[in-house]
């Protein structure tokens, strides 16, 4: 085999591959071996049967599969000795007479990430946030804890709730006499005493029994956050089944769960919680600064197929939207998404191209197990069978696009060991309180006591 490399674009090639007859010969009598292994014939022995009959008689699969070999055949030798990846399908010209002592001649065409000439990122200089929850911090955290963890129980007597308490209510709401189907619920948990509530709900819910039904008419502000509501007037109904209260579980009930034994090891416990979550924030944020300061240091062509595939991904929510509600994207919707989403996917795809880039040169790689595992996680999250999300992966291509992403983590871990990460203590906002549980969420997501999860 023999082939020629045309350059398209700066990251898109064309091979232009020609084949001998010897060589086309020789794939035929490859194919011939194996599919004589299992044929049975009257008059021969199982796997004995005389490779020219097989060949006559089963020729038009037979050279089929022999084509389908040598050509994979072929683009493996081609890519490893061109030193390229493809990022897309390679798309291969028709191949037409493929015959015994007869040679072809046939063309491979291919994207592929774009290669450039890397910056110096060893030893970059970047500042890294070093927060120290502070005791106040703690405690509302674990504060929070408790209230992820309250349970609702009913509370005695016909009520009615007070403050603080749950009205159990079925309500609806009708304008012009006909039901509002967006603004119904039943058996709903309604917290008296919030203040951003309605006030005709607030007052029904907070002066019915249990067993009674109300009502009160209701006039929407002209600025009220539903546009569809806003400004208009209509009639609440609701039914009070139960009141019921979810009282914080004490805090010695923690203990098991963390594995502490007292109100101080429980502190500890949360604080290193709270520390490792802002550590991979504040990691990140560095992470974030040091691409930056790279990126700009470099410019190179995006690969198309690679724009396209991540514009697929950007846009397949909206699709399923879309299909949810028995409808499809038009082309000038599709073409106004890409329009609005261009800055953010050139971004994208310039980061991905640039990490891989960098990954490769430290020869870091992804295992198929660790594609696996990610797309595993990631079901998990979605509440969705692994074995159907993985498929999907494949099936859609984008498979190849979450090895890259995999990848491009470890070239940007690999930039972030080689920087010089100076740590800096969290400057505090004069407004802030040290004891401000919104400060504390803001900075650690919320963890389950029975179940933290905090970063590497």
């Amino acid at each position: 085999m023999k082939y020629t490399v045309e350059e398209v674009s700066a990251c898109k090639k064309k091979v232009l591959i020609t084949v001998e007859p010897e060589e086309i010969n020789a794939s035929i009598d490859v194919a011939v071996k194996l599919q004589q292994r299992g044929i049975a014939m009257q008059g021969f022995r199982k796997g004995h049967v005389p490779p020219k009959i097989i060949e006559n008689r089963f020729k038009g699969q037979l050279y089929e599969d022999a084509k389908q070999d040598l050509v994979n055949v072929h683009i493996n030798q081609v890519m490893q000795e061109v030193g390229l990846t493809p990022i897309s399908k390679v798309d291969v010209s028709d191949i037409v007479d493929f015959e015994r002592d007869k040679g072809i001649e046939y063309s491979i065409s291919f994207e592929h990430l774009p290669v450039f000439d890397l910056p110096n990122y060893e030893g970059l200089e970047v500042e890294q946030v070093d927060s120290v929850p502070t005791q106040d911090e703690v405690d509302a955290f674990i504060l929070k804890t408790r209230e992820n963890n309250a349970k609702m129980t009913p509370v005695d007597g016909t009520g009615p709730a007070k403050p603080g308490q749950f009205a159990n209510i079925d309500f609806a709401l009708f304008i012009d006499g006909k039901q509002v189907k967006e603004q119904t619920a039943q058996g709903f948990d309604y917290l008296v005493g919030q203040k951003n509530g309605l006030a005709e709900l607030e007052e029904l819910a907070s002066t019915l029994q249990v067993g009674q039904s109300g009502e009160r008419d209701v006039t929407f502000p002209d600025d009220f956050m539903n546009k569809n509501l806003a400004g208009k007037s209509g009639v609440i109904k609701v039914t009070v089944h139960a009141v019921k209260e979810r009282p914080l579980p004490a805090v010695e009930e923690l203990f098991e769960k963390m594995k502490v034994t007292d109100l101080e090891g429980l502190r500890k416990r949360f604080s290193d919680i709270m520390y490792e979550q802002r550590r991979g924030y504040y990691r990140s944020e560095a992470c974030t600064k040091l691409l930056g300061q790279l990126l700009k240091l470099v410019d190179f062509p995006l690969p198309q197929a690679l724009m396209d595939l991540y514009f697929e991904e950007m846009i397949a929510p909206r699709k399923r939207q879309a299909m949810q509600a028995g409808k499809a994207l038009t082309d000038e919707q599709i073409a106004s998404l890409r329009e609005s989403l261009q800055p953010r996917l050139t971004e994208a795809v310039k980061t991905t191209v640039f990490l891989v880039a960098v990954a490769k040169k430290e020869g870091l790689e992804v295992t198929d197990s660790e594609v696996q595992n990610a797309v595993f996680r990631e079901a998990a999250d979605a509440g969705v069978e692994p074995k159907t999300l993985y498929e999907f992966y494949v099936n859609s291509g984008l498979i190849f696009n979450l090895r890259d992403r995999l990848l491009a983590d470890k070239g940007m871990l690999a930039i972030y060991e080689k920087a010089k990460v100076t740590l800096v203590p969290e400057a505090k906002a004069p407004e802030a309180k040290a004891g401000d549980a919104k400060a504390a969420e803001s900075k650690a997501p919320e963890a389950k006591a029975d179940e933290p999860k905090p970063e590497a």
